[in-house]
């Protein structure tokens, strides 16, 4: 069943803007294994309204059944810790700077959604007195967190996890979960019940305020049923009692908040503003991207949501889909069965000499990490880097 959102999720202010609409947007944005089993749909049309009142985005129509069955199943291909690294640092180095220094405080961990452990086992290299504990309903993932020794409950982050866990803890961290979350209240609440009085709550998430400046589609997908600026984000913690204390926004848009449950520190937010053409705005981008590769032959590195998302943004099929996690090699796209992933190394050691006739479509957020890999690999052909801004 479809659910509708006719009154916004923080706030339950009914006046909104619609901010965007996506057409036949993918619901399977991972490479899956060849012959792999899919639960239809595979395509919907997503539409984003904005609460005047609070600033929040959300999908007026989704579907909670599919995406929770999405978040067990071929949710997210595992990394080895030598990619992707960037984001993970951003985020480490904020928390750092309110952990250093207070490590008696602060005494265990909890991540939500800690998918396969890639930040926990930064964080524990820092601080190896803390205790670590996980939570995380995607098979695979939490199978390889277990693998590394943390214990990682199989579960969704609600009421009902907080009190079947029967414990406290001094900080629990969430990176890009919130936005994937249906019932805000229930999830607060069970941050709340579990976290310590003088516990520290950290959150990173697109930030709303980031991509409407940018003009920046990247954080509108299918899975995001919300997304939040700095206000609307404050405005959901203060009914819960608790307050975004400091902050910073990554050079991609992340919002990484520290909150507390001190009022008297509370930073005070408004609402984004130049929101009116933001619709036009991302059809302009579109016009100039399916132009820049009409007529080529087109290379697409990026074997993930950002590379699945632009083929259904500019509606094309690359002829070759490459990526640097060997994970990714010889899976495919759900219906895109004759593209099977290739390892980007070997594939442009194969065809750089013949990099004339291809451009080099860098469809991931990663495009530093990215841009520095093609001039490793003496990449000397056409590129372009959708996402960078």
């Amino acid at each position: 069943m479809t659910d509708q959102k006719t009154i916004c999720p923080v706030c339950a202010g009914e006046q909104s803007e619609t901010l965007l609409t996506l057409k036949k947007f993918p619901v399977y944005q991972h490479p899956v294994p060849v012959g792999a089993t899919l639960q239809p749909p595979f395509e919907v049309d997503i539409e984003y309204g904005l609460c005047c009142d609070c600033g929040q985005a959300y999908q007026r129509h989704y579907d909670k059944s599919v995406l929770e069955n999405l978040y067990k199943q071929h949710y997210y291909t595992p990394r080895p810790g030598h990619i992707g690294t960037k984001f993970t640092q951003d985020f480490v180095g904020f928390f750092k700077e309110f952990v250093t220094g207070q490590e008696q405080r602060f005494q265990s961990v909890l991540e939500i959604g800690c998918s396969a452990a890639e930040v926990l086992s930064e964080i524990r290299t820092l601080y190896p007195q803390m205790e670590y504990l996980g939570i995380e309903p995607n098979d695979e993932t939490r199978e390889q967190a277990e693998g590394q020794g943390f214990c990682v409950y199989n579960s969704f982050f609600n009421r009902s996890f907080a009190e079947a866990l029967g414990r406290k803890v001094d900080i629990i961290y969430s990176r890009h979960v919130i936005e994937h979350v249906f019932d805000f209240d229930d999830y607060i609440a069970a941050a709340s019940m579990l976290l310590n009085p003088d516990g520290a709550m950290f959150i990173e998430t697109p930030g709303l305020d980031w991509a409407i400046e940018h003009e920046s589609r990247a954080p509108f997908h299918v899975e995001h049923v919300s997304l939040f600026c700095k206000h609307s984000l404050q405005v959901l913690l203060a009914r819960h009692g608790w307050f975004i204390q400091k902050y910073q926004v990554s050079d991609v848009g992340n919002l990484i908040a520290f909150c507390t449950r001190d009022r008297e520190q509370a930073l005070s937010f408004s609402v984004p503003e130049n929101i009116g053409h933001f619709q036009q705005g991302i059809d302009a981008q579109k016009q100039r991207l399916a132009e820049q590769i009409s007529g080529r032959k087109i290379a697409m590195w990026g074997a993930g949501a950002g590379g699945r998302a632009l083929m259904s943004f500019l509606d094309f099929v690359p002829d070759v889909i490459l990526d640097g996690n060997p994970n990714k090699s010889e899976r495919i796209f759900a219906g895109y069965e004759q593209c099977r992933i290739q390892p980007a190394e070997e594939w442009i050691a194969q065809n750089k000499d013949d990099a004339s006739q291809w451009i080099m479509v860098v469809a991931s957020s990663f495009y530093d990490e990215i841009a520095q890999s093609l001039q490793a690999y003496g990449w000397h052909g056409d590129a372009t880097y959708p996402y960078r801004y």
